[in-house]
């Protein structure tokens, strides 16, 4: 037995306000909403979203925004960010806490990361006179530290990724502010020389604005049977 008819689904356009979530300004979208099997849909458009807390120079183009409310909840956001060579596709989630987005990058150099500091600070840092190398690398930006599709992020810019030095490499955290680039890291145990091991250690890469870059490991040193707080740095 086969059944057909006329099936209304309700449609409404409009202009929806974001207030004193994410930024100090109201954001503007134009907005369509629709309901059907017991859940009201909504998606949300406008060109660019800036002054966001914590990153108040990046500017996020196309930004669109879903959410579902009833039998389905769920917020999801879209937007993109140009950083000069650079465009990056975010997807993310906005809620009480903040904003969090975040990409994943096939490739990603030493310059990439110059351009991104440039557009989160408005500035330039001198480049390492040692070589970096990246993979694995995921993009994040949150007001607040908070997770989102299973990712952690930090609050404002930062970069995650598989981080590698001469012989040294591990999954790091890169957290830029004006005044340069954190990046840290656990390494584990790592033979220096013959005669010193460090346990429990750490990677330390600082780039700076105009200073020099600086590379460090330190942790729990074992030299001759003997154990002690050091940190090595390579010049």
């Amino acid at each position: 037995t086969k059944t057909s008819g006329w099936s209304i689904t309700p449609h409404i356009t409009g202009t929806f306000v974001i207030d004193d979530l994410i930024t100090m300004d109201p954001i503007i979208m134009d907005c369509l909403f629709s309901y059907s099997n017991g859940t009201l849909h909504a998606s949300a458009y406008c060109e660019s979203v800036t002054g966001i807390p914590h990153m108040e120079t990046i500017e996020l183009e196309t930004f669109q925004m879903a959410f579902d409310v009833g039998n389905t909840n769920r917020i999801t956001i879209s937007t993109y960010i140009n950083t000069g060579l650079r465009t990056y596709g975010l997807g993310g989630t906005i809620s009480e806490q903040g904003l969090g987005l975040y990409a994943s990058v096939d490739e990603f150099e030493l310059y990439d990361l110059y351009e991104l500091f440039a557009a989160a600070t408005n500035q330039t840092f001198t480049f390492p006179d040692f070589n970096i190398k990246f993979s694995d690398v995921l993009v994040g930006f949150a007001t607040a530290p908070l997770s989102t599709g299973g990712v952690f992020l930090q609050q404002g810019v930062t970069l995650q990724a598989t981080t590698t030095v001469s012989d040294y490499s591990c999954n790091a955290t890169a957290v830029i502010s004006p005044g340069g680039i954190s990046i840290t890291g656990e390494l584990g145990s790592v033979v220096i020389t013959e005669e010193i091991t460090v346990n429990m250690a750490k990677m330390h890469i600082g780039i700076y604005k105009g200073d020099a870059a600086t590379f460090s490991i330190s942790g729990s040193a074992i030299f001759y049977s003997i154990t002690i707080e050091t940190e090595v740095i390579f010049e």
